[in-house]
């Protein structure tokens, strides 16, 4: 006999006690602070809300960064990487589908970063304006 169970929308069929699919639940914490990063990063503005929840982050508290982004306006993300760097909580990254230009600075401020397997990462050589790439600054 087939009992089904529903979870977020989607029914899951169990037979014989045996679940049709291999998965995992990461343990949940009740006092994560979730900060969804979809799409480019085009002003401070889309931060201020999760950057006061960083402010008022109780000790125990976990900040997790959702990005799923092809980078954006580095002003724009310099607000957010502030309220990070000024941060003593936990923080993860989990990035899936582009985690790109922009938002890889986040990774710099992270203690644990998941990848997904499919998702697509560039970042950028550094550039110094008249003093040229990466490379030419170092060999100068």
């Amino acid at each position: 006999m087939k009992k089904q169970h529903s979870r977020m929308g989607s029914e899951i069929g169990k037979i014989d006690g045996v679940t049709p699919f291999t998965g995992y639940v990461r343990e949940q914490r009740r006092n994560d602070i979730i900060i969804p990063i979809i799409g480019a990063v085009e002003s401070p503005e889309d931060f201020i809300e999760f950057v006061a929840h960083i402010d008022f982050a109780q000790p125990d508290d976990v900040v997790i960064l959702r990005v799923n982004s092809p980078g954006g306006s580095l002003a724009a993300i310099d607000y957010l990487l502030d309220a990070l760097g000024k941060c003593e909580n936990h923080i993860v990254i989990e990035a899936s589908g582009v985690f790109a230009s922009a938002v890889t600075l986040l990774a710099d401020y992270a203690d644990e970063i998941y990848i997904s397997d499919n998702c697509e990462i560039l970042i950028h050589n550094a550039v110094f304006g008249e003093g040229g790439k990466h490379k030419d600054v170092i060999d100068a």
